[in-house]
């Protein structure tokens, strides 16, 4: 109940499932691998448990400190395409600090999600997700979910949606005053 979720997905999950499980409500599943990746959670008799070295990360103070602990293992350890149904194109991932370094120097004011892919991917790695593709994929879907989504549920980026048959998608996107204070690109 503490969870943040929709009411439509709320009543999806209550819908089809009498007893609700971590895999029902995916959300929950995400954070829970993150943080097990991130050495924040580890497993002991049945119970979820926070080690001792990481316990000073739940004062509010250090509340910088998680964030930061958290956004490194969602991006570096964690596999971002574990969450979508999409080609694997490790190379996105292996290269993401090149995509937030450049998000960060384009993306003031709202900027579309199309055009942004030819601008924040290496181009080795632009081509590289074109020929992993099929042609009934976008490269715009893998960034789309693999990387604005994610950076808006860190409060990054500010999303601009359009609707299309019920369903809506990541259309556009601008860094957020969140993103200037958190991102540092140090040489």
């Amino acid at each position: 109940d503490k969870l943040i979720i929709s009411g439509d997905e709320k009543k999806f999950i209550l819908e089809y499932n009498k007893v609700i499980n971590e895999a029902d409500v995916f959300p929950l599943h995400i954070v829970r691998v993150v943080c097990q990746s991130a050495g924040l959670i580890h497993k002991r008799k049945n119970k979820f448990l926070v080690p001792r070295k990481h316990y000073s990360l739940l004062a509010d103070e250090k509340a910088g400190e998680l964030f930061h602990v958290l956004f490194h293992s969602y991006f570096r350890k964690f596999n971002i395409g574990y969450s979508d149904r999409l080609p694997e194109l490790d190379c996105i991932q292996h290269t993401i600090a090149y995509s937030i370094y450049r998000l960060g120097e384009i993306a003031d004011s709202y900027r579309s999600v199309k055009e942004l892919s030819s601008k924040i991917l290496l181009p080795a790695v632009l081509t590289e997700v074109r020929g992993g593709i099929s042609k009934y994929v976008k490269v715009e879907w893998i960034l789309r979910s693999r990387f604005f989504e994610p950076l808006k549920d860190f409060g990054l980026v500010e999303c601009k949606y359009k609707q299309f048959k019920g369903y809506s998608s990541v259309d556009a996107i601008r860094k957020t005053e969140l993103f200037d204070r958190f991102i540092r690109c140090e040489w």
